[in-house]
């Protein structure tokens, strides 16, 4: 019966420590993306947000639906500037 008690014991200490891991994981995901570099873009009424992922990618959010970009070798900063020569306007 010890051992059934102890069992239950180490298992819930477990469970616990690996939340405690993963809310830890989730915490320093938030505070990188917060530190990403992101531009908002108004084109013919329609506002996009750009923000660079720091790997070569760009994520790209229209109307809360996001998907990534790769830039393959282009700048986060120039493809703003294209962006910008296109008539958009960012800040």
């Amino acid at each position: 019966m010890k051992k059934l008690i102890l069992s239950i014991a180490m298992v819930g200490t477990l469970a616990f420590a690996a939340c405690s891991i993963e809310d830890a994981v989730e915490d320093a995901v938030d505070q990188l993306q917060g530190e990403l570099s992101c531009e908002t873009c108004e084109l013919s009424s329609i506002s996009t947000q750009y923000c660079d992922n720091g790997d070569g990618t760009i994520e790209v959010t229209v109307s809360g639906v996001s998907t990534d970009i790769d830039l393959n070798g282009t700048s986060f900063d120039d493809y703003i500037a294209v962006l910008e020569a296109s008539g958009a306007t960012c800040n």
